[in-house]
């Protein structure tokens, strides 16, 4: 309801109601998915809640978080996989990202230098965070 109140927009919120629909096509669903998306406001959807909304379903969609964990970990791959055509070290503020990854306990295992190693500690981070999102979704499925 709070999301629904903040973006307060009969168009959005028939919008909303049709990516919950559960008996609406997987088709149907994406494209008010994306029309949502393309609606203003657009800082409620970028907000905690509306990003907890959007990647759990409010930690009981566990389907969607499901895809959004699998979409982020081949995601990461794929951006492993792909040749660094830019030097990332060579940009300004690297030795001060190496110096703060340094001082960040789970970080030190981490391969790269700079800003390499900030963005591989992000990834993680957003699939650690994501796989919880999806443990809690599926917990919740079986505890109902």
């Amino acid at each position: 309801m709070q999301l629904k109140q903040l973006l307060n927009i009969q168009r959005s919120n028939d919008l909303l109601e049709v990516v919950e629909d559960n008996e609406a096509k997987w088709r149907t669903r994406a494209w008010a998915w994306c029309k949502l998306a393309a609606l203003p406001p657009y800082w409620p959807k970028r907000s905690l809640l509306g990003l907890y909304w959007a990647f759990s379903g409010f930690g009981e969609r566990d389907i969607r978080a499901g895809v959004w964990l699998g979409i982020f970990v081949l995601l990461s791959f794929l951006v492993s996989a792909i040749p660094q055509p830019l030097d990332w070290n060579a940009l300004w503020g690297a030795a001060a990202a190496n110096a703060t990854m340094a001082t960040i306990p789970f970080a030190k295992d981490i391969p790269g230098d700079g800003w390499v190693k900030v963005g591989r500690g992000f990834w993680q981070f957003l699939i650690a965070v994501q796989f919880t999102l999806f443990a809690l979704a599926v917990r919740n499925r079986f505890r109902r």
